[in-house]
């Protein structure tokens, strides 16, 4: 034979020096010698075991093992051969790597250097958030009804007037629609009566799984980084982010290092930690760290297993204003303009369009385009937010207008930098005389009486102190072509107080229209629970008149659940107000009085929701964002909580409705077991929901009631029967023993069923009828079993 084939328990002993090994196998061209070992990689031993082969002085090993060693590839590929239909690598000559066969445990060592290995690819982003159910049809009524009534002064009369505001809303599989009106059906005093006003009126659908949302009639355009927001109706189609709460559209930090043996990363930003993860030998990467917004300095500590450390470091910015490279993000809106909003029911006119994009081109660099127009102007304009290092960002940008003034330009520049104890924002846009903009025009479509802006800018700044409090500064000025412009500066100083509170100082000063003067100094403090209060120093110069009083307000808020709240003020110059509100599982009710320059009021307010969804119809609390309708099996009584936080307890249907779900964010609701009846058994007891806008949830916990028993067996002599004695219902597999005085506890007897009772030499059987009017444990006997012996 060419090949000679050599099967032995010694292996390749005398061929590598090292001892017995377990096969050898035969291999063309030359005599092989195979074996299977167990594999140690840098000191770490692997579960697996590998197969090895050798011909002469070179040693190879299969090739599905060394795929696993991760080592990065250089240079030309290492030579590969064929064993017994098995494929093998050479090992030999492979830069980096180290290898040789301890005989005595049977294992082939490989010391590889860290910088031969592909090494660890980590990605700390959070997964994917609880995505909402599509809700079924359903729908809600809120209302709000408000009244007023004051004594008058001598300067002006007595008034009263009631007025009241509501929206209804309808939802289901393909989104949700509103209309929303306010009313103010008698006005006292002011010589108007009978008005009704619609506000909005309008259907949405938004497509979660691709974060878009449509739109369809009264809506606000988005105005980009340098438009304005216009009310119209029409048609709206944008992206949204908030869709998934969980989804970071900025970029993200990524950091690496080297580990020589299989180690733990701990990653800390600005002191605080914020993840650990596994790495082994080689470089390793943790990318799409989410961070702290601003500048600051992230480190990650790398611990092996002997418990060496070593410390890698780097400075980092991190910029929400900036898009992720690739991503890129939208806003489309067309339709016609809306006037007078609040005043008037449709005062709709004219026509307007616009179209922002937005689109991350690198980790530094996001551009944005934004085209607009309506009856008076067409404008286009381009602007970028580009990361300076770990600086900043700058915001560099200009438009072009061609209206009913003629063509204009405007330039946009500013810098902004965050950092845990410094930071600033610098904002400035120049205007020429021409420049206009889409809704700049007024209510009257006068474009003469609109104001030509000639500079717009601002200025703010955050110091932290440490111990010392924090500062803050803030600069605005606006400068008009043909009006009076005008500067705000505004200073402020807080520093807490520990448990006590915290204290504020504050100072504005505004100059042209008008020329004011404001300083305030006040204490705010905690009460215990939710009750808080403050007390402190204003004063106001303006016009050469000079006013100043102290200010004392105590407030506590209602609660989540059911219960009250209130707010007391009092001023030195007179003013004083006091109010209770009161939140109950339908509604929220409130009463305010209050007394200034000598005329008194009193206030009352009502507001509630009316709702349908899954077959039931409730009353509730406004509905301000979406809600839940928990069900309990028709039981009254049972805690619900959402987070944690007692929100109520189910009325006499067992239905509760948790009025405020924030939409797109899971919430968990829950229910406290110790308040269900001891007769009733649940499958669960909490469940985490997320809803879409405007709808509602059904929260089903399904509970049964039980009926039980506690009967009591004696025999044919009215004794007892003995404990261990069983009984079994005909149907069932369990069964239940007798303890002592012959009593037995069988569970969920509601409607009838046959018991028989096995005891030593007597067998008897019972017939036991519960209904659901029956006690939660009915006490039943005592049944004599005179029963033939078995």
């Amino acid at each position: 034979m060419r090949h000679a084939l050599r099967i032995a328990a010694v292996g390749m002993a005398l061929a590598l020096g090292s001892g017995p090994m377990l096969a050898a196998e035969s291999a063309p061209e030359a005599e092989s010698e195979l074996a299977t070992l167990a594999l140690r990689l840098n000191g770490a031993l692997r579960p697996d075991v590998v197969y090895v082969a050798r011909q002469g002085s070179r040693t190879y090993l299969d090739e599905a093992s060394f795929a696993t060693l991760d080592l990065v590839p250089r240079g030309t590929a290492p030579p590969r051969i064929d064993i017994g239909g098995r494929r093998y690598v050479e090992l030999d000559g492979i830069a980096g790597l180290a290898h040789r066969v301890d005989g005595a445990r049977q294992e082939l060592v490989l010391e590889i250097e860290p910088t031969a290995l592909g090494g660890t690819q980590a990605s700390l982003a959070p997964g994917a958030s609880l995505r909402p159910r599509r809700p079924d049809w359903g729908g809600f009524l809120n209302y709000s009804l408000f009244g007023y009534a004051d004594r008058g002064t001598e300067l002006a009369p007595s008034s009263q007037y009631a007025s009241g505001a509501g929206e209804a809303v309808v939802f289901g599989p393909y989104g949700s629609g509103l209309v929303s009106a306010v009313a103010n059906p008698s006005v006292f005093g002011y010589g108007q009566t009978q008005k009704l006003v619609r506000l909005d009126t309008n259907w949405r659908y938004d497509d979660v799984d691709t974060m878009r949302t449509v739109v369809a009639g009264d809506a606000i355009s988005l105005p980009g980084s340098w438009g304005r927001a216009v009310r119209y109706a029409g048609l709206q189609y944008s992206s949204n982010f908030s869709l998934q709460p969980s989804f970071i559209s900025y970029p993200l930090q990524s950091i690496g290092g080297l580990a020589s043996l299989p180690s733990t990363v701990d990653i800390y930003a600005n002191n605080v930690r914020l993840a650990s993860q596994p790495v082994q030998s080689g470089p390793f990467a943790i990318n799409n760290m989410p961070m702290i917004t601003g500048a600051g300095e992230m480190s990650v500590v790398v611990r092996n297993a002997f418990g060496q450390e070593q410390v890698i470091s780097q400075p980092f910015y991190v910029a929400r204003d900036l898009l992720a490279p690739g991503l890129s993000q939208f806003a489309f809106d067309l339709g016609v303009p809306r006037y007078n909003y609040g005043i008037r029911s449709a005062d709709y006119r004219g026509w307007l369009g616009s179209l922002v994009y937005r689109e991350g081109i690198s980790n530094e660099l996001t551009l944005e385009g934004r085209a607009e127009g309506d009856n008076h102007v067409r404008g286009i304009g381009l602007s970028a937010d580009a990361l300076l290092g770990n600086a900043g960002v700058l915001t560099a940008g200009a438009v072009a207008s061609i209206g009913e003034r003629g063509t204009g330009t405007r330039l946009i520049l500013g810098f902004s930098r965050q950092a845990q104890w410094f930071s600033f924002a610098l904002r400035s846009t120049w205007a020429s005389p021409d420049a206009q903009e889409v809704g700049e025009v007024g209510e009257l479509g006068d474009l003469l009486a609109a104001p030509r802006l000639k500079r717009l800018a601002y200025a703010t700044t955050s110091l932290s102190l440490g111990g010392g409090g924090s500062l803050a500064l803030a600069l605005a000025k606006r400068e008009y072509w043909d009006f009076p412009g005008f500067d705000v500066g505004t200073l402020s100083y807080s520093r807490s107080a520990g448990p006590l509170g915290f204290f504020t100082l504050a100072l504005s000063r505004s100059i042209g229209w008008p020329n004011q003067t404001q300083v305030y100094a006040g204490f705010s403090f905690l009460l215990g629970g939710s009750a808080s209060g403050s007390a402190g120093y204003q004063n106001t110069r303006s016009g050469g008149s000079n006013n100043g009083y102290g200010i004392v307000s105590v407030q506590q808020a209602p609660p989540v659940g059911e219960g009250y709240g209130y707010r007391l003020l009092a001023q030195t110059d007179g003013r004083a107000e006091a109010g209770v509100e009161y939140a109950s599982a339908i509604g929220r009710y409130g009463v305010e009085v209050a007394r200034a320059y000598g005329s008194e009021a009193v206030r009352g307010s009502i507001s509630g929701g009316v709702g349908f969804l899954g077959g039931s119809a409730f009353l509730a609390r406004p509905i301000t964002e979406s809600f839940g309708l928990v069900r309990v099996g028709g039981v009254a009584g049972v805690d619900v909580l959402q987070d944690n936080v007692v929100v109520g307890r189910t009325d006499a249907d067992g239905q509760l409705v948790i009025s405020r779900i924030p939409a797109y964010n899971a919430s968990k609701i829950s229910i406290d077991p110790l308040s269900v009846p001891i007769d009733a058994s649940v499958s669960k007891t909490r469940e985490w929901v997320t809803s879409y806008q405007r709808t509602g949830v059904l929260i089903d916990f399904a509970l049964r009631r039980e009926r039980n028993a506690l009967l009591r067996f004696v025999d044919g002599a009215g004794k007892p029967l003995p404990v261990g004695a069983m009984v079994e219902v005909e149907g069932r597999a369990e069964r239940y023993p007798i303890g002592f005085d012959g009593e037995a506890f069988v569970s969920n007897l509601e409607g009838s069923h046959r018991l028989r009772v096995r005891s030593p030499g007597v067998v008897c059987e019972i017939e036991v009828k519960l209904g659901a009017a029956d006690p939660a444990v009915s006490e039943l006997g005592p049944y004599s079993c005179k029963g033939s012996n078995s």
